[in-house]
């Protein structure tokens, strides 16, 4: 069981259903990285973060920012440095390896704005230099995969990190010098492991029903996810037509085993259209995501899409009588989807807990939220198909930025041990980084 120290105030607005402490100090910026990694170190020691200089403006190439570890038991600080290669929604990627001596996150080679990843023994300070950046660590800590950092943001803003804009080169095509890149963390190394040039030589006829042409367009890399068991790789590629504004692309997932064979596709554009974050489920075997799923009387299907996409760009939360988005579940290639529940919306950022539950988050622009510039963390009890509200937070910051770079995601997280979970919030006119302690809800162990 975690244990805080006193130190840390505990957050009672909208009577949380369990006990929610404030880790990160008042009057500081702060973000863990995502929900698919745990901010917790593997013993449950130690918790490490992001911290913003500032929120009111998009960060500049050369402005730098913060990756703190936190001790929790005592409350105190124990490392902190400094780093130029950082973005908005994840921060410097910061996060654990096997054990809690290997801490990594991303640095910057500010004199060719190349970012790389670090390896570092938070309680010595000891810094082990990889030749490629770290978007995600294998489960055994010897492994970092990631896309091109600087190359994220033609397709998702505040996801990679920061560099001069002509140091941030388009692809062309299925580019035969961009991919998914893999660094051996023991020795370092790092190389090309697969080439959107090879994906496409094994997925031409899929690419060509959706006319996909080198001359019009580009292949990115976004998010890339091990499987729990370490044996598979969830990699998400975005097309970005060469007139399609910033963000907006066509979403292809892909799995393959952990030497980069046994490619599948898992999921099309055509299936994903209205739908966003896929995630691993504890089998290894399965994905769930948010998808849209036609209800049983849909009327002008069509039309509603089309209205839900204005008021998305709009920032209008929208309700649609043909299609509701849902939680569904996947095999990794592409098999046996179905709606996990067709009573409760889906929403946010959807994780599958070993004892089946799915604990997820909401835009505030979503059906869900509360119309407040509020969001629910929700808890999905499979096997009953009930749904009950955790905790409440505000996730409407004060400045979105001009394509929503500064948003507030909590980004809802589980410790390695499941008992424990880690999300953002807005609190006293600052992001800052929140742990709920989640026995009573989760139950004692896992089953």
């Amino acid at each position: 069981m975690l244990t805080l120290s006193d130190t840390f105030p505990l957050y009672e607005e909208f009577g949380p259903r369990v006990p929610v402490y404030q880790i990160s100090p008042a009057g500081v910026s702060a973000i863990h990285r995502f929900y698919d990694t745990s901010p917790i170190s593997p013993s449950g020691e130690l918790i490490a973060y992001t911290e913003f200089d500032f929120e009111d403006r998009l960060p500049k190439p050369g402005d730098a920012a913060s990756v703190v570890a936190i001790d929790l038991r005592s409350g105190r600080e124990i490392f902190r440095t400094r780093t130029l290669a950082w973005d908005t929604q994840v921060g410097a990627q910061a996060q654990w390896g096997f054990d809690d001596s290997e801490l990594f996150f991303n640095r910057m080679g500010s004199d060719l704005w190349t970012p790389y990843g670090v390896k570092v023994d938070p309680r010595t300070g000891e810094e082990f230099a990889l030749d490629g950046p770290v978007y995600v660590i294998s489960p055994d800590g010897k492994t970092a995969l990631s896309p091109s950092l600087a190359k994220i943001w033609h397709v998702q803003p505040g996801y990679g990190v920061t560099v001069p804009g002509d140091m941030r080169q388009k692809n062309v095509g299925f580019a035969a010098d961009d991919g998914l890149y893999v660094t051996d963390v023991s020795t370092g190394a790092s190389r090309l492991a697969l080439s959107f040039d090879d994906v496409y030589s094994r997925f031409s006829a899929d690419f060509a029903k959706s006319k996909l042409s080198p001359a019009n367009g580009a292949m990115y890399g976004f998010h890339v996810k091990w499987s729990p068991d370490g044996t598979r790789i969830m990699f998400i590629l975005r097309w970005k037509e060469n007139s399609a504004r910033r963000g907006r692309s066509l979403n292809w997932i892909i799995t393959m085993d952990a030497d980069f064979s046994n490619m599948k596709i898992a999921l099309d554009p055509r299936t994903w259209a209205g739908g966003h974050h896929p995630n691993w489920c504890p089998d290894s075997e399965r994905i769930v995501m948010n998808l849209l799923v036609a209800n049983r009387t849909p009327t002008f299907p069509r039309t509603a899409r089309l209205i839900d996409r204005i008021a998305r760009r709009l920032r209008l939360r929208s309700y649609r009588p043909a299609y509701a988005l849902r939680f569904v579940t996947f095999g990794g290639d592409g098999s046996d989807l179905h709606p996990v529940s067709t009573r409760h919306l889906g929403s946010g950022h959807p994780t599958w807990h070993p004892n089946g539950l799915i604990l997820t988050d909401a835009y505030p622009w979503e059906p869900v939220a509360n119309g407040d510039g509020t969001s629910p963390l929700r808890m999905l009890r499979v096997d009953r198909d009930t749904v009950d509200e955790v905790v409440r937070v505000r996730t409407k910051p004060d400045y979105w930025g001009p394509l929503r770079e500064w948003r507030i995601d909590p980004h809802p997280a589980w410790n390695y041990q499941f008992d424990t979970v880690t999300f953002n919030a807005y609190s006293g006119g600052k992001r800052s980084v929140f742990v709920a302690k989640m026995d009573d809800v989760v139950g004692h162990g896992v089953a």
